[in-house]
């Protein structure tokens, strides 16, 4: 390993770094990224419902919402998790939010064993919220769209091609080079362009279609 110094002091070596808001690390996984955006949205649940003694649903998911969703969703196609361990911690956010709002609601802590319990996915229906999984994958095929249609100012044949192109997105056939490395099949393009068809009528998801 290098060492390197300025002026005789030497430079330290991190491991970890911070880029226009996300923390990198060698395997370019995003797992510490993550670590801190899950412990900064449990704090701020916290917040919420210290601060708020509202048991509107309404106004409790709007500032859900507004000030930990964002934290959770900030540049997702860059950070998209792959490790179970990722995901399920940043699920649990959600699934905190909304247990913590029921029981609320029904006015004592509830546990799976109480007749009122409802699962994540309950809840969820219940207050009009889709699973946070969800709702990156919809990011990601946005993008995609956004990119087909010049929305986006990059050569898109940097990471991909298509047969054919129209407005409609009709009858398009999408070639991208395969990934050899787990990070790199994790990928942004790799991981969308694998959700889709391989020839697809057209995306499933449009420019308007993005889950509240």
């Amino acid at each position: 390993m290098n060492t390197y110094t300025i002026e005789g002091n030497i430079i330290c070596q991190k491991t970890l770094i911070r880029d226009l808001g996300f923390l990198i690390s060698p395997k370019l996984d995003f797992s510490e990224h993550w670590h801190k955006a899950t412990n900064s949205a449990k704090f701020l649940v916290s917040k919420i419902f210290t601060s708020y003694s509202s048991n509107d649903s309404k106004i409790m998911t709007l500032l859900y919402k507004t000030f930990i969703r964002p934290v959770l969703e900030y540049g997702t196609e860059v950070s998209s998790p792959y490790k179970k361990c990722d995901i399920r911690a940043i699920e649990s956010i959600q699934n905190s939010f909304t247990r913590r709002l029921l029981s609320r609601q029904i006015g004592r802590y509830l546990t799976p064993s109480d007749p009122d319990y409802l699962s994540a996915n309950q809840r969820n229906a219940k207050y009009g919220l889709v699973s946070l999984e969800q709702r990156r994958q919809a990011t990601d095929y946005k993008m995609i769209i956004k990119m087909q249609l010049g929305k986006i100012d990059i050569n898109t044949d940097d990471f991909f091609t298509t047969n054919t192109f129209t407005k409609t997105r009709s009858n398009n056939t999408f070639h991208w080079k395969a990934g050899k490395t787990k990070s790199r099949r994790n990928f942004f393009i790799h991981r969308t362009l694998n959700r889709i068809p391989v020839s697809s009528d057209r995306p499933s998801i449009s420019l308007h279609s993005l889950p509240n």
